[in-house]
């Protein structure tokens, strides 16, 4: 088992972590249920086994052979860099420490509301418009009582000339008109704070948004329209330090038609890095792979056993048609496996050794490296109890089993599950896994899963994501993505426990990660870089959230 840990983590030493914006998302217009996210980047070396799995040369390599073949080394770094390597890293987040503020800059008024506000310029105001006679008195009171911080607006008020004439018109007594004079400049003092408070409040959702863009984050948010809390309330300024391009923000998200979400009224964000930017290219719809191009790959290459005397022991013969080194054969005419054959050693190790997979297992198998570090994660103590909802070919379940876990695989395909038994006994760790063939949300609804029968440490939750075609959508959601229902499936696990990692495509839905943790809720959304490549995120919640606001 030690020998197995060690193996994938033998380039451990060139690994870092780095932590790369914190972002306080508001539920609501006064402030009070919020929800904190710390994403983070893990960056991860697997080039020793990319080495191992392209020294293999096999016959007959065709156009789409050389390509995959060369990506893989492009990622090794043996190719000469292209145009678009060259553009990287970009500056991200960078502080513009030579550019003094502008004197309109109004940052300040995110840390006071309208109340404090008018409580620091109300003797100003009032003595400033009861100089009417040029009294030199109240000229010293106004000078004397002027506030460090005030709006350009109310500096000079001129806006309000026409109205200070219409009141002082209406009262002979000057006691009574001060008096009606200062309730006046009270209320006008709460909109105009009001409305600049929602200005800088949008401008700041803007840059946010762009700069999540740069960083190639799905955001699931809406551009083009962004709405304060009062209508009535209109935005005075722009504020002329912007670097979001012109953007419109939004903060109300496209919920899926499977759950309800709050909208997000506001954000503030902090950003940890500089230079932190990796570019997460997506291909073009046009070039999205089709899933009915060649049918009759898929079905010979899938094994038929009679389900009715169906073994989940291993049988060399019946089976010979999983094992993942012969894989070649079956699947070379087969274009989306054919890529995933030249890295076939990122995904086991140990794959000549007798591993087993079937043709979706190869592609929704997590690439060993990341799944060590995952359980790296997870696995805080020995023999904690951790439940895989979506087994698989076992890749993730192995990982829990050599870090000290004891391991609940559950999957509802039996092949599949077949092959995570018998990749198991592979890495020696099969005495520390129940294998349960059956739906996730019937197995959960067992009487042993019930609150009190068991105690589960954690879940972790790799579901479906339909297919290689996920990644050539600009957002992945995961409410229609997943299959099941990513929503349903969060929700059932976390009546067993708040300590969940769910683990995604890259371009999920920032929006929808947040509504998973909810209201006064935290989650820390992790990137997964290996090789300088950014593959998947994981998003930890309850305990296994790590990090915390500067």
């Amino acid at each position: 088992m030690e020998e197995a840990v060690e193996e994938t983590t033998q380039e451990s030493r060139n690994e870092y972590a780095r932590n790369l914006v914190w972002t306080t998302f508001y539920f609501d217009e006064k402030t009070v249920n919020t929800c904190d996210v710390l994403l983070t980047r893990q960056f991860l070396v697997d080039r020793k086994l990319l080495k191992k799995s392209l020294a293999t040369e096999p016959v007959g390599q065709d156009l789409e052979t050389v390509r995959a073949k060369e990506e893989l080394e492009q990622e090794m770094g043996k190719t000469e860099k292209t145009d678009s390597d060259e553009k990287l890293p970009t500056s991200f987040g960078s502080k513009k420490t030579t550019r003094p503020l502008p004197r309109s800059w109004l940052g300040w008024i995110e840390k006071m509301d309208s109340k404090a506000y008018w409580e620091s310029i109300n003797e100003y105001l009032i003595y400033k418009e009861m100089d009417e006679q040029g009294q030199e008195e109240l000229l010293h009171k106004a000078v004397k009582s002027k506030p460090a911080m005030i709006l350009p607006c109310h500096e000079k008020l001129k806006n309000y000339a026409d109205d200070f004439v219409e009141i002082g018109a209406k009262y002979e007594d000057p006691g009574k008109r001060m008096e009606a004079l200062a309730k006046f400049l009270e209320r006008r003092c709460h909109q105009d704070f009001l409305a600049l408070w929602a200005s800088a409040r949008t401008t700041r959702c803007r840059k946010y948004l762009a700069k999540m863009e740069r960083l190639g984050i799905a955001t699931g948010l809406n551009k083009k329209k962004f709405t304060v809390p009062d209508d009535t309330v209109t935005p005075l300024i722009d504020s002329d330090d912007s670097d979001d391009d012109g953007e419109e923000a939004a903060v109300e998200p496209q919920a899926s038609s499977s759950v309800e979400t709050q909208p997000i009224y506001d954000v503030l964000y902090e950003v940890y890095e500089e230079g932190a930017h990796l570019e997460m290219k997506l291909g073009a719809k046009s070039e999205r792979p089709q899933a009915q191009a060649q049918p009759s790959v898929e079905e010979a290459a899938t094994p038929v056993y009679d389900m009715a005397n169906f073994s989940f022991a291993y049988d060399p013969e019946k089976d010979a048609q999983l094992l993942a080194s012969n894989a070649y054969e079956l699947f070379h005419m087969d274009k989306e496996i054919r890529k995933y054959w030249f890295q076939r050693y990122r995904l086991f190790s140990r794959l000549d050794q007798g591993v087993l997979m079937d043709r979706e297992g190869w592609f929704s198998v997590t690439p060993e490296r990341i799944a060590s570090h995952i359980a790296q994660r997870m696995v805080t103590r020995p023999g904690m109890v951790i439940i895989d909802g979506f087994a698989g070919v076992g890749g993730n379940s192995i990982q829990f089993a050599l870090h000290g876990a004891y391991v609940i695989a559950v999957d509802l395909d039996p092949i599949r599950l077949k092959c995570a038994k018998r990749n198991a006994e592979v890495y020696g760790v099969a005495e520390h896994i129940e294998f349960i063939c059956g739906d996730f949300f019937h197995v959960l609804s067992q009487q042993r899963f019930q609150s009190g029968q068991s105690i589960i440490d954690a879940v972790f939750l790799s579901p479906p994501w339909g297919g290689p075609s996920y990644i050539f959508e600009k957002e992945f959601d995961i409410g229609t993505g997943c299959t099941p229902n990513g929503f349903d499936i969060f929700e059932a696990a976390r009546r067993l426990t708040p300590n969940i990692a769910y683990f995604l495509p890259r371009n999920t839905k920032q929006n929808q990660i947040v509504h998973l943790a909810g209201p006064g809720g935290k989650v820390e959304v992790e990137q997964s870089c290996l090789n300088k490549k950014i593959k998947t995120i994981t998003a930890y919640f309850g305990n296994l959230c790590q990090g915390a606001a500067k």
